[in-house]
């Protein structure tokens, strides 16, 4: 029989406890690489899923237009970079754009993640 181990200590706990040690340190830089690599994720996937919409040329209706309002404020000015004329133009450069962001958005959030995230000490 083993003796019964120790409770382990709630977040908020140890997150008060060891603010300013160097566990306390690795704990936040955890927490923090987790949550940008979170935010990266679902800047991705919404991105992803306007580019879809644009690309199954499903761009009309309610879902759409949030879709669509949510993936400009993303992409901000690199919706101008590509230009495209001729017929759908504006299509084209949606699903280029909206696409382009979503990987840049992944990339960004693995990066971060890696910089931020604590090296197991040896």
């Amino acid at each position: 029989m083993e003796p019964p181990r120790e409770p382990r200590t709630p977040l908020g706990q140890r997150l008060r406890a060891g603010a300013t040690s160097a566990g306390g340190r690795r704990l936040i830089r955890s927490v923090l690489a987790g949550l940008i690599g979170t935010i990266g994720l679902i800047c991705s996937v919404v991105l992803a899923v306007g580019a879809l919409l644009v690309g199954l040329d499903a761009d009309s209706g309610q879902p759409y237009d949030l879709v669509s309002g949510t993936c400009d404020v993303l992409v901000g000015p690199l919706r101008d970079v590509f230009s495209f004329s001729g017929a759908k133009a504006d299509t084209k450069e949606a699903l280029v754009a909206w696409g382009a962001g979503s990987i840049g958005y992944l990339m960004v959030g693995l990066v971060a993640q890696s910089v931020l995230r604590p090296r197991p000490r040896d």
